[in-house]
């Protein structure tokens, strides 16, 4: 069964601003934990990443996945884990990984939620799920707000 957390920031810095570094995918490695390469396989139409291939290497093993995308201007994106032709996750280490990034303006900056909903294949008790997937939220949200704040 997967779990669902979610969290928030607020990030210094205009959405426009938040979403430029959430969408440069291949710059992940530089400021995001566990990244090891960011491959896009493939763009919408308006060049935003439809489908990309991430390699992770985690305390628990290395993987590779695959992500779907769907964007929505400076408000929000979201993401599935690809499946390939039999249905089976393009991950070895996880069952289902979706997400979204919500943006709204604050004040002089922007409120960022990150919501994840995440099912490893490898077998967790119900808490460590919940507190890996929180600790998988905490780092994306804080590394995005170091990388951000730190462009400006």
């Amino acid at each position: 069964m997967a779990d669902k957390v979610s969290d928030s920031v607020k990030i210094n810095a205009s959405p426009e601003e938040v979403m430029t570094v959430i969408a440069d995918l291949e710059d992940y490695p530089n400021w995001s934990d566990g990244f090891t390469a960011v491959e896009i396989l493939s763009t919408h139409d308006d060049g935003a990443t439809k489908d990309a291939s991430f390699s992770i290497s985690t305390p628990v093993g290395k993987d590779t996945y695959e992500i779907s995308y769907v964007w929505r201007g400076n408000e929000s994106v979201s993401w599935t884990l690809n499946s390939d032709e039999s249905g089976k996750p393009k991950s070895s280490m996880m069952k289902k990984l979706d997400g979204t990034y919500r943006l709204a303006p604050d004040g002089d900056g922007t409120k960022v939620t990150y919501e994840l909903e995440i099912d490893p294949k490898i077998p967790m008790m119900g808490f460590m799920k919940k507190k890996a997937a929180s600790t998988i939220v905490d780092q994306a949200l804080n590394g995005l707000k170091k990388r951000v704040e730190k462009g400006r």
